[in-house]
């Protein structure tokens, strides 16, 4: 929302020591190896803890890297690149957006895992409102790795909708390999082709390639993926029954959100403590369905709010209010004032 120009970048900082409750230890020290056979962490001070559970919830971070020349270009105020997956590239898309005299915008998605798949589309949506307001003539292209432009079907039929209204050219299967700042061109490998094509831009929103810490692909806990592989309904280890994993690290096969993680988190705290506090022989274990909700603004006062589980179907809270999937100040106004996802 900060790239988007709905809220000031102060308003999404809180610090750490705050949101830790009473009774937690906090450091800062960062672990560099788990070893689940001796239920043991390791710090990069060198110090050794162990456990009588671990919960793994790590997050995913950012390659930028991984795309040649996609760095630099959003480190470099001069090139107009930005990317809403960082607080300070946010800022700067802010900026870009808002000085914007037209020419051809370019926004790209690139292969899952990302966090918030929803979240190039909002940027995109949100731009193309704003300079439609300001009467400033944009070219917009999206270009997406993912096979459909949206995992959801009901929700996916509606965006589409809405590109075509707006003339919004969609790629799909394409991802974008390489950037050229000062060159204001993008290559963007075409799957089905195989060909790396050539698009010049006047903007570019990118998203970064997305994956777990390095020290946590090197551990036993992981799946061929580098994700904790973890049971899909329990957030229980499959091998390690004092492992547990939630969040964007975690292989459980559902859209990685916020809102994500906040229903997962009663499921694990359940089972945790019938294992751990209550001992139980044959525990009652909570199960996760896989759900999700990507809230996807679609100008700057309209959401759809899509809610969804494993299967992928519908999951829907507040369809007393109408269809979810059409775009709903309601929703905005839900999502601006009273989600914290």
């Amino acid at each position: 929302m900060i790239g988007g120009g709905l809220i000031e970048p102060n308003e999404v900082v809180r610090y750490t020591h705050k949101l830790i409750p009473k009774g937690v230890a906090l450091t800062n020290l960062s672990v560099v190896n788990i070893d689940p056979d001796r239920n043991l962490i390791v710090t990069e001070d060198g110090q050794e803890y162990t456990y009588d559970h671990l919960i793994v919830a790590t997050g995913i971070q950012l390659d930028w890297q991984k795309i040649p020349g996609l760095l630099e270009a959003v480190q470099d105020p001069s090139v107009p690149v930005g990317s809403i997956y960082d607080y300070n590239f946010a800022q700067k898309t802010r900026n870009l957006r808002a000085a914007f005299q037209g020419g051809k915008a370019v926004f790209t998605q690139p292969p899952q895992p990302i966090k918030c798949a929803g979240a190039p589309q909002k940027i995109m949506h949100l731009s193309y409102d704003t300079w439609q307001k300001k009467k400033v003539s944009a070219d917009i292209s999206f270009y997406s790795a993912a096979p459909a432009i949206f995992g959801v079907p009901k929700y996916a039929a509606m965006l589409k909708t809405l590109a075509d209204e707006r003339n919004i050219k969609v790629h799909l299967e394409h991802h974008l390999e390489k950037v050229e700042g000062r060159g204001r061109t993008a290559y963007i490998r075409d799957k089905k082709s195989g060909n790396l094509v050539e698009v010049r831009f006047d903007f570019l929103h990118a998203v970064p390639p997305q994956t777990t810490p390095a020290f946590l692909k090197k551990t036993k806990i992981v799946d061929q993926a580098g994700f904790v592989a973890v049971d899909s309904a329990t957030l229980q280890h499959q091998k390690y029954k004092n492992v547990w994993s939630l969040g964007d690290c975690s292989s459980l096969p559902t859209s990685r959100t916020a809102a994500a993680i906040t229903a997962q988190t009663p499921v694990l705290v359940n089972n945790l403590m019938q294992i751990w506090r209550d001992k139980a022989k044959h525990p009652e274990f909570a199960q996760y369905t896989g759900y999700t909700s990507c809230p996807i603004f679609v100008g700057n006062d309209k959401l759809i709010l899509a809610e969804f589980n494993y299967k992928p179907e519908p999951e829907e809270t507040f369809n007393f209010f109408g269809f979810q999937d059409k775009p709903r100040k309601t929703f905005y106004l839900m999502k601006r004032y009273l989600f914290l996802w």
